[in-house]
């Protein structure tokens, strides 16, 4: 079965079905660094009655309390998650005016996870007064002991009067729960508290009063004639609402000359996830190293997005491999060259010293990988220097 109350994230909340108090652990998800927790405390139960002599009637259960807190979070750290139960009457009542422990709204509250420290408490409501030999009055709504930036409290049960007396409305997120006027119940808060139930006028056995509704509505008390027990209404359970945003950040690359891959891919990541990058040269070219926000020549490299950044790869040319020998009786020089790409074309020029420009000799090689270029020099020149050069 799935527990009583409900507790919400960004997703998938889970609705009451049973009526105990229940607990879990949240555990802050990566990217989390803030989140507002709303509580509703549980409804309190109306009082019974069991008449010794005469008709009377017992008071209505007031409604439970509403706390909200918004706090910073670290990602990684468990919370508990309380959640009250509706407050719950009994026909064995002996007492007068008494009120049971069980009939008392259970305390909605997130804590650490040693138990120790409340960060948000809404109280639950106070139960009405069961009702023996006079009617009795109902549970007032209050906000004692509640914690959180903002708190409302849940209306009061009405007294018991000829009839069983209304429950109080549950506390909403943005006002207090309304009092029970009679018979009536009290309406719940602004934006999500739950109404009361209706207190009960027969005073004949087999007539208890409804159940209150969740989040927190307070039950109805009801009405008894000599010798007759009938059970008040069962108080609406707590709530607990965890919201929060993921905190992203971007990740910009740049590439000349060559491409970058993203994985995951993508500008836009949680923070804390854990991009892979690869680096990819054109034809030509070699990755030497990234700059930016990631630096070494590491590849693929591993970035942690925990701020917004820029990645940029760095590619250079391929070098050319050269041996320069003697061909043949002529002293001509053969000058082989490595390396090339053969969607490129390639020309030998030459100079006489490097601070000379280098001329063109228009011998040109292409759609090879490597190149022989061979040179007969003038006995009257001087020796020469020789380039290969990448031609547009």
């Amino acid at each position: 079965a799935i527990p009583h109350g409900r507790i919400k994230g960004l997703k998938n909340p889970l609705a009451a079905v049973i009526r105990t108090q229940w607990r879990r652990s949240w555990t802050v998800p990566a990217g989390v660094y803030s989140a507002t927790i709303q509580a509703w405390g549980g409804g309190g139960a109306g009082g019974s009655a069991k008449s010794t002599g005469g008709t009377i009637s017992s008071g209505g259960g007031a409604g439970g309390s509403y706390a909200q807190v918004t706090m910073a979070v670290t990602p990684g750290q468990t919370y508990q998650l309380i959640v009250g139960a509706g407050g719950v009457s009994s026909t064995n009542v002996t007492v007068n005016g008494s009120v049971d422990s069980a009939q008392q709204g259970g305390t909605s509250q997130m804590m650490n996870l040693g138990m120790t420290t409340a960060y948000v408490k809404a109280v639950g409501g106070a139960g009405g007064k069961n009702a023996v030999s006079s009617d009795q009055s109902g549970g007032l709504g209050t906000t004692n002991g509640c914690i959180g930036d903002v708190v409302y409290s849940g209306g009061n049960g009405a007294a018991g009067d000829s009839s069983g007396g209304g429950g109080g409305g549950g506390a909403g997120d943005a006002s207090n729960g309304t009092n029970a006027v009679g018979i009536n119940f009290g309406a719940g808060g602004l934006a999500g508290g739950g109404n009361g139930s209706n207190g009960r006028g027969a005073s004949a056995a087999g007539n208890p009063a409804s159940n209150a509704s969740a989040p927190g509505g307070g039950g109805g008390g009801v009405n008894a004639g000599t010798g007759v027990a009938n059970r008040a209404g069962a108080g609406g359970a707590g709530k607990i609402i965890v919201s929060y945003n993921t905190m992203t950040f971007t990740l910009d690359t740049n590439a000349i000359n060559g491409s970058i891959t993203l994985n995951p891919p993508g500008g836009d990541h949680p923070s804390g996830t854990i991009v892979t990058a690869t680096a990819s040269p054109n034809p030509g070219y070699n990755f030497t190293s990234w700059n930016g926000s990631q630096t070494g020549s590491i590849n693929p490299a591993t970035i942690v997005m925990d701020s917004n950044k820029t990645v940029t790869a760095t590619f250079y040319p391929k070098p050319f491999v050269a041996t320069i020998q003697t061909a043949g009786s002529g002293g001509g020089l053969e000058i082989s060259v490595g390396n090339l790409e053969p969607s490129w074309v390639y020309e030998l020029q030459t100079t006489t010293s490097l601070n000379m420009p280098w001329s063109n000799t228009g011998s040109f090689r292409s759609n090879v990988t490597s190149g022989v270029w061979t040179i007969v020099p003038s006995p009257a020149e001087p020796t020469k220097l020789f380039r290969v050069i990448k031609r547009d």
